[in-house]
C-alpha cells in the first residue's frame, strides 16, 4: 500500500484542502505540479501556484453571488412576463379598507396605518 507522501509525488495536479499549515511537505511534490492551496499550506517547489486567499471563504462568496445573479435573472425573466393588477383591484379582492392606504398610480400604494401586512399574514 502507498502511503500518502507516494500518491502526491505522482501528481500533476495537486488540491490542498487540509487546513492544518505544513502538513504537505516540500519533498513530497514533484517539480513543475500546480498547487491549488486552499488551505494553509506554503510549497516552494512546484511550477505554479494558485492560493485561495482566506481559505475557501472567498470562493463560496463567489459563487453564491454567481448563483444569485442566475437565479435574479430567471425571477426578471419571470416578473416581466407577467401582468400586474392595478392596486385599487388588488386592494378590493383582498378586502383591505381603502382609507388605510394611499394610492400612487396604477400599481403603488403606500400602507398608512402601517397595518396591511396584518392583512396579509397567514
Amino acid at each position: 500500500m502507498k502511503t500518502l507522501s507516494e500518491i502526491i509525488k505522482t501528481a500533476e495536479i495537486l488540491v490542498v484542502a487540509i487546513r492544518k499549515a505544513e502538513f504537505i511537505k516540500d519533498n513530497w511534490i514533484s517539480l513543475g505540479v500546480v498547487v491549488i492551496d486552499i488551505g494553509t499550506n506554503t510549497i516552494k517547489v512546484v511550477s505554479y501556484i494558485i492560493p485561495v486567499l482566506g481559505s475557501v471563504g472567498p470562493m463560496t462568496v463567489a459563487i453564491l453571488l454567481q448563483n444569485t445573479v442566475e437565479s435574479a435573472k430567471s425571477d426578471i425573466d419571470i416578473t416581466t412576463s407577467q401582468t400586474s393588477k392595478h392596486i385599487k383591484v388588488l386592494t378590493e379582492e383582498l378586502e383591505l379598507i381603502s382609507n388605510k392606504f394611499d394610492l400612487y398610480g396604477q400599481y403603488k400604494a403606500k400602507d398608512i396605518c402601517l397595518e396591511i401586512a396584518s392583512y396579509l399574514t397567514l
